[in-house]
């Protein structure tokens, strides 16, 4: 399913001398998913403009009722020679792009093309996990060949849209938790959100601020369907910034009572995260 191909490619047709015909150009098509719809899969519906077979000609180009004829220049080859010092050297013929055969009476529609702008709808189904810059190929669903030439792919690149409570790393999911003080100092039983939904945590007595809590297996799908990557919480306690007079009297009574000094701390919070993805 993922994958690429080369781009303006040109097959080699049987027969004599080496005629070819141009296979059509890839499509890139930029496609913007939430992290809900990378978490689960998802179907979408694309309408893209691309080059299609003209109807009139039915991609040979040629007008109604007559035939492509022999090219008077490569005589039908496809290339010509020319000598470049000691050397003959072919190249591709410029009159009949390499096919061998050129329209004396072009389509009115396609003007000898073969092919016109057109509008279609496609379906392609996303896996669950995919990230930023992968992308799908849809084998022959790109633009058509020039004069019945095969047409090229489409690459479907996934595009991740910003998030309002996540960031991604990986397939781990992070979040933001603010506590408040007596919360983090008691211990309690919160509600958080999830990829899939709410979900509660529990969190201990004397949490500090800038803890990571991990929530196993609530990030996101691995793309081969073995598991899921963690959920990571970080925590933040909030300090208020106005007080009631009652609370700062508690506070004061709070602070008489402390036998313990908080302790210049060792590791950010980056160096934190690290450790808790890896």
């Amino acid at each position: 399913m993922f994958g690429g191909g080369g781009f303006g490619d040109l097959f080699n047709m049987a027969g004599g001398g080496r005629r070819t015909v141009q296979r059509g150009a890839d499509l890139q098509i930029r496609l913007k998913l939430t992290l809900e719809e990378i978490a689960s899969g998802v179907s979408k519906k694309l309408k893209i403009k691309k080059m299609v077979r003209c109807e009139r000609c039915d991609g040979s180009g040629a007008k109604a009722g007559t035939t492509p004829t022999t090219c008077p220049q490569c005589q039908g080859r496809g290339e010509v020679a020319y000598r470049q010092g000691f050397f003959t050297v072919s190249r591709t013929c410029d009159r009949c792009h390499g096919e061998g055969k050129i329209n004396s009476q072009p389509c009115s529609e396609c003007r000898g093309d073969g092919r016109v702008r057109g509008e279609t709808t496609m379906e392609v189904e996303i896996p669950a996990g995919v990230a930023e810059g992968q992308f799908i190929t849809l084998r022959n669903a790109g633009n058509a060949g020039p004069r019945k030439g095969p047409p090229g792919d489409a690459l479907v690149i996934i595009e991740e849209e910003p998030h309002a409570q996540f960031d991604r790393h990986g397939n781990d999911l992070v979040c933001h938790l603010v506590l408040s003080f007596s919360q983090a100092a008691l211990g309690d039983e919160v509600e958080v959100p999830t990829i899939t939904g709410k979900a509660k945590i529990q969190i201990a007595p004397g949490t500090q601020s800038g803890k990571i809590l991990r929530m196993r297996g609530k990030g996101l799908p691995f793309l081969q369907g073995n598991g899921k990557g963690d959920q990571l919480i970080r925590v933040q306690v909030f300090t208020p910034t106005k007080l009631t007079e009652k609370e700062k009297q508690l506070f004061k009574e709070l602070a008489q009572q402390e036998n313990t000094k908080p302790n210049k701390e060792d590791r950010s919070f980056f160096e934190k995260m690290k450790e808790a993805i890896l």
